[in-house]
């Protein structure tokens, strides 16, 4: 039994899992239920990506010996991806209180934390780790971490340090750039969604995310610009005409505003922010008909919107 099992740990190391089980499957039924060939089981399941058999196989090592480290971990790691959160945090907190600096755990472990909401935990579970991990997952992760537990700074810091490791994830970059605007850091963050589109130029979102941070950091030529293109490029999406509105607005030019966002209502009439503007335009300029016949049209698409109801009640406010 022993030169067959180590063969089976053969075949998994070489990443041969569908073999593995296989040569397992071939075993006689009194090998296979010794805890040593069904721990090689659930860990083959659990490395093909069958988590609810990796689950069943090492739960029922721990029904014979429990606590047993490998059938924690495999049980813990497969009930996380089968999103049974609370069981994962406990097979996993057991077995990281055996074996501490074990990455892959102590990573999937601070998931479940953040999943409940418990960012600092989180951290501190990801900080216990000895040495200075360099690991990507495990920089995003701290980062998420710090996000979660109320330290944006501190999240900025580890997605630095992940992109110096990975330049070309325009996601995260994206993420890193939203976050420096966030912080005040609105030239910073216009770069990173620079960089970003320029590493993706067909990205349609990016694009228009980069337009809405210019907006808010009062890049108001550079907002219109990109509101422009975005249009050109797709004339039939209301994003770009919706980012000119609220150029116009913040620029004063209420009428240029009023002509974009009654384009928007007439290609999406249930759009909000393009009839909450408008309806605020049309009251600030005494055309209260107007807004009411706006906010009534509206409320035809979505007759349940409170804020929509409640500026309505207040036109004449």
């Amino acid at each position: 039994p022993e030169a067959e099992l180590g063969l089976v740990r053969s075949l998994i190391m070489r990443g041969q899992y569908l073999i593995a089980l296989e040569k397992l499957e071939k075993l006689s039924e009194k090998i296979q239920q010794q805890p040593q060939a069904a721990l090689l089981k659930a860990y083959a399941f659990l490395q093909s990506g069958e988590n609810t058999q990796a689950n069943e196989v090492a739960r029922a090592v721990l029904g014979i010996v429990p606590e047993h480290p490998m059938a924690l971990y495999i049980a813990g790691v497969a009930s996380y991806f089968l999103g049974q959160t609370e069981t994962a945090y406990t097979f996993l907190q057991a077995y990281l209180q055996k074996f501490p600096n074990n990455v892959t755990a102590r990573k999937i472990f601070a998931a479940t934390q953040i999943e409940e909401g418990d960012g600092a935990a989180a951290f501190n579970t990801l900080s216990e780790v000895e040495g200075d991990i360099e690991d990507s997952e495990y920089l995003l992760l701290l980062s998420t971490a710090l996000a979660y537990a109320g330290d944006p700074a501190g999240s900025l810091e580890y997605l630095e340090r992940y992109l110096r490791n990975n330049p070309g994830d325009v996601v995260t970059r994206a993420r890193l750039a939203a976050l420096k605007v966030a912080l005040g850091k609105g030239d910073a963050g216009l770069a990173e969604f620079e960089e970003a589109l320029r590493q993706d130029p067909d990205n349609f979102e990016l694009e228009l995310r980069l337009g809405m941070a210019a907006l808010k950091v009062g890049k108001l030529d550079r907002a219109a610009g990109i509101a422009r293109d975005i249009q050109a490029k797709y004339p039939e999406d209301v994003n770009g005409f919706k980012l000119e509105g609220f150029v116009h607005v913040r620029n004063k030019e209420i009428g240029m505003a009023r002509a974009k966002f009654e384009k928007v209502l007439a290609m999406a009439p249930g759009d909000f922010e393009s009839a909450f503007n408008l309806v605020q335009l049309e009251r600030v300029a005494h055309r209260y008909d107007r807004a009411i016949e706006i906010a009534a049209t509206y409320l035809e698409w979505n007759p349940d919107d409170l804020a929509m109801l409640l500026r309505l009640s207040l036109i004449h406010i």
